[in-house]
């Protein structure tokens, strides 16, 4: 029963204790039937000392001026004992109450002090009913509700330069008003005042933060002095004892900007002036001797300034912040000007004057001129792309251009011209020609936009400089397939304005290869070099073509020959029969005379003629050019020059005492027949090719990797199977009884197959999550060669054909 009654005067007290408490009785009551022993209630015997386990307040809450202070004893107390043991400091007079046997409440007779703090005390002289004494003193430290205090203020104490749009912002250090709703705000208290005095809306943020918008701008360059009224009570009694006092200074108006800028030349004529202030201004104020424009005269002409004043008109933005003035008339050409704001008299909507004077000088467009041309008069080396453009000193009339300009040497088909605003250009664009002497003859008549003319023309020549140096290997990727059935292995390649190309070819393992093709293959690509081991062959191939002439050439790649023109197939051109240092004769095969060029080409000039029988000697060459073998020749007379050897259908001269040779025999029967490289064997190799020119203008290197196959693979795969049909890349038919392997994305081999009879090929692989990854296959034996990789897909990819593609597998689960 002792239990019990404990627990039942225990629900009288504070929550936060009896839920805890409760839980602990229970565990007593555990303990005492676990062990047997007897159940022993508290006030009956019990040997725990008494102990205040909660007050109200709390220690670190503030206490109220006139606020009671309760404490919350764990057992029943003899009054008596507790009374003499209690004492407040300092003194305070009050009375004690026990609303029940555990509870002791103090009532001050007289409100404590504000902003003090009171130490509460319970001594061990304090006993139980039961006789037990409290082990220690108790003591609780409260400090009294203080005064309330101004914590923050923005814009700050002594702020200068603030924005003239600015919020006042006031932050207390404690709760001013409770918390109301939107209807009732209008009944709480607005603290701030105003010196000078300023409309505006105040609102609570919170129950501490106080806002105050301005209902427009505050004047600017203004010392505002701002007090918190002391009297304002918070919700808890506190008091502001003192005004809380501050000041700030709004900062002056001022110019932001000014169009046209200060110095700016080449204004055109109908250009408004605008000007951008920081604040609201006053328009009236601007209107009338705030703002001024006036025009000063001629530009660079040594007068008298004329400060004469410029009627227009004014306009305003909405917020009057941004002022565009308009002439009422076209400024003058070649004009000076100068717009000023007086600082006294452009005043500010709020009427402050601007910070300081401001100012812009501009001049306007001059006379219509041409200021430069590109190229200039008498540029050599000029870029040889890009047309001519000619530079004005202001905008012109786009029509009074036309039919104006006068281009020698014509341009050989029609082109495009543009006009630009922007720097007042008029672009030619036509196709100019390198190496070439160009006229440009400007006539006059052409006017600006006003109806200004220039008089007078201009003559403009120069000298374009020849293209710069080019080579390409002309192949649709970095890789090409080849065919190992080829008599020879052949690239196309084009030249324009080198002298010699130099080759380098390399073999490359497939490993390297499915690096060089595989995810990573641009990276991989730009930053490989081939191992000296590798190397294959170095040859240079002597070239010659008219300057600026793209050419092309079929060169012959083999692992093995000499340099020189043997490396190339010059189509068109019959074998040749003759070498540097024959004497040859000019047959009679062709009856008209024998062209000697000045240079190896059909457009070179014609030097002199040999006639039929007439004798000469080879003393260079040979070149290919434009379906002709050319030879560097010397006249008995002594000119030396470039001849062709002949065409399809005749040999223009042969060695000196040989038999006339059959055009139509068969070619193993030709005399001197030209000596044909054979293809290279199946494999992989890269090729580099240089040039001197190409090297000293761009250092790029042209490459290209040769995929030699006997085979042709076509590979597909699925998230477990890969597929690879071989066929004869001669015949195009199937190739059985060979193994193709099957590599992952790493080229690490995940299955392999034979082929069956159909040379098909199949494989389970690992399973792939999905089919956007990379897959190679292989056929590598003496029968059959060949590689393939899963990214190859040029020409066959879905969205070619208006199909949607999708690698994504489709969850079915």
């Amino acid at each position: 029963m002792g239990v019990v009654l404990e627990e039942n005067i225990m629900t009288h007290k504070r929550l936060r204790w009896g839920g805890g408490l409760g839980v602990a009785l229970l565990l007593l009551v555990g303990v005492g039937l676990l062990t047997g022993g007897p159940l022993v209630a508290w006030g009956q015997g019990s040997a725990l000392p008494p102990q205040v386990f909660d007050t109200s307040p709390l220690a670190g809450e503030e206490l109220a001026l006139d606020g009671p202070v309760t404490f919350y004893f764990d057992q029943a107390m003899d009054q008596a004992s507790v009374k003499s043991a209690f004492s407040v400091s300092p003194d305070v007079a009050g009375a004690l109450s026990w609303p029940d046997d555990s509870t002791l409440i103090f009532t001050p007779s007289a409100p404590y002090e504000r902003a003090t703090e009171y130490l509460f005390t319970i001594g061990t002289g304090a006993k139980s009913v039961q006789g037990d004494a409290l082990e220690e003193a108790f003591t609780l430290k409260l400090r009294t509700v203080g005064y309330l205090d101004v914590a923050d203020v923005l814009p700050a104490d002594g702020s200068e330069a603030v924005e003239t749009d600015s919020v006042i912002t006031v932050i207390f250090n404690r709760p001013v008003v409770p918390l109301v709703t939107v209807e009732d705000m209008s009944t709480l208290p607005h603290p701030l005042v105003f010196d000078p005095a300023v409309e505006g809306k105040g609102e609570w943020l919170n129950t501490s933060i106080y806002l105050f918008t301005p209902d427009k701008e505050l004047r600017g360059g203004t010392e505002y002095t701002l007090t918190v009224k002391a009297g304002l009570q918070d919700v808890t009694g506190g008091v502001l004892k003192d005004d809380y006092v501050w000041h700030f200074t709004t900062i002056q108006p001022d110019v932001v900007s000014i169009s046209p800028d200060d110095g700016e030349s080449a204004v055109v004529l109908e250009t408004p002036i605008s000007v951008q202030f920081s604040q609201a201004m006053d328009p009236q104020a601007v209107e009338n001797g705030g703002f001024v424009l006036e025009y000063l005269g001629p530009f660079l002409k040594e007068a008298e300034l004329q400060h004469e004043p410029v009627a227009g008109t004014f306009q305003w933005s909405g917020d009057y912040k941004t002022l565009t003035f308009q002439p009422d008339e076209l400024l003058e050409l070649g004009g000076a000007y100068q717009v000023s704001l007086i600082a006294d008299k452009a005043l500010s909507s709020t009427g402050a004057p601007l910070r300081e004077d401001a100012g812009s000088f501009f001049t306007t467009v001059p006379y219509p001129q041409i200021v430069k041309t590109s190229p200039a008069d008498g540029e050599q080396d000029a870029w040889p792309y890009g047309g001519f453009t000619i530079y004005f000193a202001g905008p012109m009339d786009l029509e009074s251009l036309k039919d104006k300009v006068l281009i020698d040497p014509k341009p050989w088909r029609d082109f495009d011209t543009y006009y630009y605003d922007w720097d007042y250009s008029y672009n030619l664009a036509f196709d100019t020609e390198p190496s070439t002497d160009y006229t440009i003859t400007i006539l006059p008549g052409m006017q600006d936009r006003y109806g200004n003319e220039i008089k007078e023309g201009l003559t403009v020549t120069y000298r374009t400089a020849p293209y710069p140096p080019e080579l390409d290997i002309q192949a649709p990727g970095t890789v090409g397939m080849y065919s190992s059935y080829n008599p020879s292995t052949r690239v196309f390649a084009t030249h324009r304005n080198v002298s010699r190309i130099d080759l380098s070819l390399w073999h490359l393992s497939l490993s390297r290869l499915a690096e060089l093709t595989g995810p990573n293959s641009w990276d991989a690509l730009n930053s490989f070099i081939p191992s000296p081991s590798d190397l294959l062959r170095r040859w240079s191939i002597d070239v010659s073509s008219q300057q600026d002439q793209r050419r092309y050439e079929l060169l012959y790649i083999s692992d093995k020959g000499p340099s020189g023109i043997s490396n190339i197939e010059c189509l068109g051109a019959p074998d040749p029969q003759v070498k540097v240092g024959d004497v040859v004769k000019v047959t009679r095969e062709d009856p008209r005379p024998l062209n000697i060029r000045q240079e190896p080409n059909l457009d070179a000039q014609t030097i002199a003629q040999a006639l039929p029988e007439e004798t000469m000697q080879v003393i260079g060459g040979p070149f290919c050019e434009g379906g002709y073998l050319w030879w560097e020749v010397r006249l008995d007379n002594g000119i030396t020059g470039w001849a062709a050897e002949g065409d399809q259908a005749h040999y223009y001269y042969e060695p000196l005492g040989t038999q006339p040779y059959d055009m139509n025999a068969p070619k193993a029967e030709a005399p001197g027949a030209q000596y044909v490289p054979k293809a290279l064997a199946p494999g992989v190799y890269y090729l580099e090719m240089h040039s001197p020119e190409t090297d000293a203008y761009d250092q790029n290197t042209r490459r290209h990797i040769l995929l030699v196959q006997s085979a042709n693979l076509t590979l597909k795969f699925s998230q477990d199977t890969a597929l690879a049909w071989v066929t004869d890349l001669e015949s195009g038919t199937p190739i059985s009884d060979v193994p193709v392997i099957f590599y992952n994305a790493d080229f690490n081999p995940v299955a392999h197959a034979t082929t069956d009879a159909d040379g098909l090929a199949v494989a389970t692989i690992p399973h792939l999550a999905d089919l956007y990854t990379t897959v190679y296959a292989t056929v590598d034996t003496d029968r059959a060669f060949g590689f393939a990789v899963s990214n190859w897909s040029d020409g066959m990819d879905p969205w070619q054909f208006d199909v949607f593609g999708d690698y994504q597998p489709e969850d079915f689960t």
